[in-house]
């Protein structure tokens, strides 16, 4: 299961949702994961990485893709209301559109650092989505052999699309992001 997941906000560059019960991605927030890869075995090779998120409500006709992300960034305990897709007011160390880390480390580039698409899978609405390309593995692979590199992913909806994944603090740990790593 992740170890840390959030929302950013383009809107108001000062609210998270570090302890929501969704992750958003589309309508001007990027959701952001990471997993704590540390109990593979020194030395081992990826072979095999499937990110799986269940959406709790989502518009159809887009994709949602996710990027490794290259700097550290922060949740805490910022708790958006309702349908969270308006953030709540950052906490310490939360990571928002500007800050990686509030009130601290901005982020190089505003909504996040990061790299080029790992993986993309189409919306249509409610359900779980299996993320599983190449990316992921080169992905997880680079975290296992440097951990100084996991900073997860930064979850990008396109074509409209907007999403909301149940977080790892939603009402079932059963529907938590889940990485499955061979």
């Amino acid at each position: 299961g992740a170890s840390r997941d959030s929302t950013i906000y383009q809107s108001d560059p000062d609210a998270s949702n570090g302890a929501g019960e969704f992750v958003l991605a589309g309508g001007g927030t990027h959701g952001l994961v990471q997993f704590d890869v540390g109990g593979i075995p020194d030395g081992s090779t990826i072979i095999d990485a499937v990110l799986t998120l269940n959406a709790a409500r989502s518009s159809s006709g887009g994709a949602v893709a996710v990027h490794p992300i290259s700097t550290a960034w922060g949740e805490s305990g910022s708790n958006a209301l309702g349908d969270e897709s308006v953030g709540a007011p950052a906490r310490e160390f939360d990571a928002t559109w500007l800050y990686s880390q509030y009130d601290g480390q901005l982020w190089s580039t505003a909504g996040g650092d990061y790299g080029t698409a790992s993986a993309s899978v189409g919306v249509e609405g409610i359900g779980a989505y299996e993320f599983s390309d190449g990316g992921l593995i080169d992905d997880v692979q680079r975290w296992l052999d440097d951990a100084a590199e996991n900073f997860g992913w930064l979850l990008e909806a396109s074509g409209g699309a907007v999403v909301s994944f149940i977080s790892k603090d939603g009402p079932d740990a059963s529907l938590a992001p889940l990485l499955e790593v061979t």
